[in-house]
């Protein structure tokens, strides 16, 4: 009598629980927002490149893409601009302070040159122009530092020269 009981109990579970689960209760794994997922309006986008511009001040940062996510792809080898988030964490992959940990930068420490690995998410809620906003920057590179080239002196004249005044047959 017990087993026929169990087996009705566990088929009645599976009845209540398979429609809850192709239903998608909302809490993740589904495409079409709400949870931790993705949501509609935004993506996630990694990237290598060059830094080719930074503007301090309004926190735009111009990169040409080398390669990265399937969401760069079709940028790759072009200027692609960039909005620097106002909460970005910006490091340096090669520096670290005297407790071992990474040193934070700003944007107004990034120079053109640099290259840099960037990871942010797409902001489509205009889809006709959707804004990168990088979250994460990481300087893997800093541009070579290229000493002034001096400007080459004149070279001396086969000719002597003669001053005014002066008779070229004295000397």
């Amino acid at each position: 009598m017990k087993r026929p009981l169990a087996m009705v109990t566990v088929l009645a579970v599976v009845l209540v629980a398979v429609p809850l689960a192709l239903a998608g209760g909302g809490n993740g794994g589904g495409t079409g927002g709400g949870g931790h997922g993705w949501t509609w309006g935004h993506a996630k986008f990694q990237l290598n490149g060059t830094i080719v511009s930074v503007d301090p001040i309004t926190g735009a940062l111009v990169v040409k893409v080398k390669c990265g996510s399937r969401t760069v792809k079709p940028f790759r080898g072009q200027e692609l601009p960039l909005v620097v988030d106002s909460e970005a964490r910006i490091r340096d992959a090669a520096a670290a302070d005297e407790d071992g940990e990474p040193v934070l930068l700003t944007v107004a420490d990034l120079v053109a040159g640099a290259r840099v690995h960037v990871g942010g998410r797409i902001d489509r809620t205009d889809p006709a122009d959707p804004v990168f906003v990088a979250r994460k920057i990481i300087v893997q590179r800093w541009p070579a530092v290229v000493p002034p080239t001096p400007e080459p002196s004149p070279s001396p004249s086969e000719e002597p020269t003669v001053e005014p005044g002066e008779d070229a047959s004295a000397r």
